[in-house]
């Protein structure tokens, strides 16, 4: 519909100031109106073709679907037409894509020297297996003076590399299709059970599917809705295939008399203390609270765990890729000494 990209980040940014206009009594038309002015002419059309939209009795997430927001943004403002509070819905949609571009930002700043350190890396692996090995090589046979231990070491490597070069691509290529295949041939839910049982990994992507789950699940009860229907509204939401999938299977074991609780205990790839949440809201009658006041935590949670792991990256990619450069160096050194020594 659109030829242009809407920034992520100005999106984010759009949703949060129309949340903050609607918070002080706007109406959702004069919310998103104001977003208008001093805005670029691209953007002012497609703010202009969000309002016709909704002027047409479009459905909100549609309208925004439409503009070129992501899935994810889209499904937060889904529920709104059944929790009522669209103060929230925008405020969590903006705050939800704005966390999730800013990571995506700090990972590619923290990624741009690593990345020059491993092109720097392999440029001077090709020189020196190109260039510096055979010449080394011819010098010491000619100076008959046998070859340190270190450089046949490297030697060896290189010539091992450069004769299994084919096969490790092919290899690579094999892995690359089998994931592929593999991902359009299972469900979302075998996928996220496998990507649970990596460690590390599998923390980031637990807090997140607890915290799209507790999030809109207790919004629904929230609003008066009973915990059948509310997910059902979940299962027919129509941007994340997983949750689609996943709350009509917790309806179906709800149905045959399983309780919540051990239902949720059971799914391998949300929190451990998600079911616990049920738990002690069910025994306050607060369920829909408990699982709101969770998913905060959990966002707050999920952030500085994510601040956390790009602090450590980028240190561990230039000890790595700075050990490997030195290796290289004094790979290169060494037989200039031992020639010298040598003399």
């Amino acid at each position: 519909m659109f030829h242009r990209k809407w920034n992520k980040l100005d999106q984010a940014e759009f949703l949060i100031r129309v949340s903050h206009c609607l918070a002080k009594g706007y109406t959702l038309y004069q919310a998103i109106q104001l977003q208008a002015y001093e805005q670029k002419p691209w953007i002012k059309q497609r703010i202009q073709d969000i309002l016709t939209g909704l002027e047409s009795g479009e459905e909100i997430a549609g309208v925004f679907a439409g503009a070129g927001f992501s899935k994810e943004s889209c499904s937060f403002l889904y529920y709104a037409l059944f929790t009522g509070d669209l103060v929230e819905s925008f405020h969590e949609s903006g705050k939800y894509l704005k966390l999730k571009e800013q990571q995506k930002k700090k990972f590619r700043a923290l990624m741009r020297y690593p990345l020059f350190l491993m092109w720097l890396f392999f440029v001077m692996m090709y020189i020196v297996i190109d260039r510096l090995l055979p010449s080394f090589e011819q010098l010491y046979r000619t100076m008959a003076i046998p070859l340190p231990a270190g450089l046949r070491f490297f030697m060896n490597i290189t010539k091992l590399l450069g004769s299994s070069f084919p096969l490790l691509l092919l290899i690579l290529a094999s892995l690359i299709l089998i994931i592929t295949l593999f991902i359009k041939r299972t469900t979302p839910q075998k996928r996220y059970t496998l990507l649970s049982k990596i460690p590390y990994f599998s923390s980031f992507l637990k807090m997140y599917l607890s915290y799209y789950f507790s999030f809109h699940l207790g919004s629904l009860l929230r609003a008066g809705l009973s915990i059948s229907r509310a997910l059902e509204l979940i299962a027919q939401q129509p941007y994340l295939n997983f949750f689609k999938r996943e709350a009509d299977a917790i309806q179906k074991y709800l149905e045959n008399g399983h309780p919540l609780v051990k239902i949720i205990s059971e799914r391998p790839y949300f929190t451990r203390d998600l079911a616990l949440v049920i738990l002690n809201g069910e025994a306050e009658g607060q369920v829909g609270r408990a699982l709101q006041d969770y998913s905060q935590i959990l966002f707050k949670n999920l952030e500085e765990k994510i601040t956390r792991a790009f602090q450590a990256i980028q240190p561990i990619f230039f000890v790595l890729f700075g050990g490997l450069i030195i290796g290289l160096f004094l790979s290169i050194l060494s037989p200039m000494f031992t020639i010298i020594n040598g003399l």
